[in-house]
């Protein structure tokens, strides 16, 4: 989505192999979706000159602006891999969390400077959703959420700021109509 919008990104994974391989599918993937007409032309090659792997995670966070962390959701792992990034990244850049299901307030004492940490909760899947929600601790900055909003927006997405609230909104929404759905089903 970055990458694509003109943004350097730098991808990072518990190693420089498993990053080299993201790095690879996700252009092939994005040349794929450009020749079946789901991406623009030249989105390809934007995301091709926009993207890279880092060596590393803490590589990654030092140089970015922006981290998103997007570990699947196990609290454990979570709160570590966030920890690592907010050792490794300068005290003013902002890191999000990508969870689904985790409180803010929860994943934030992994963070130092609470003040710049957030959820931002992409919908799946990703290239073609437009929203996400931001969820913003208790102490996270009006900037940091007015900072994320601008750059999201300008990345193509359309982001609301929501409660933290368990599950998020939209998937709590979601699976309501889906356990909807189920019942239609059931009753033929």
């Amino acid at each position: 989505v970055f990458a694509r919008a003109g943004f350097s990104v730098l991808i990072a994974d518990r190693s420089a192999e498993v990053a080299a391989a993201a790095h690879h599918r996700l252009v092939e993937e994005a040349q794929r979706f450009e020749d079946r007409g789901l991406f623009a032309g030249g989105a390809a090659a934007a995301i091709r000159q926009n993207l890279s792997a880092a060596s590393s995670v803490d590589e990654a966070a030092a140089a970015a602006d922006l981290v998103i962390e997007a570990v699947f959701e196990d609290l454990e792992v979570k709160t570590a891999v966030l920890r690592q990034i907010s050792e490794a990244a300068r005290a003013e850049t902002i890191i999000g969390t990508n969870t689904s299901t985790m409180s803010v307030n929860t994943l934030k004492p992994a963070v130092s400077h609470p003040e710049r940490f957030l959820n931002i909760h992409f919908f799946n899947p990703a290239p073609f959703i437009p929203g996400a929600e931001l969820v913003a601790s208790d102490e996270t900055s009006d900037a940091v959420v007015e900072a994320v909003v601008d750059v999201l927006t300008r990345a193509g997405k359309r982001p609301a700021v929501v409660g933290d609230t368990p599950g998020m909104v939209v998937n709590r929404i979601q699976y309501a109509m889906l356990s909807e759905a189920f019942r239609v089903v059931e009753e033929g």
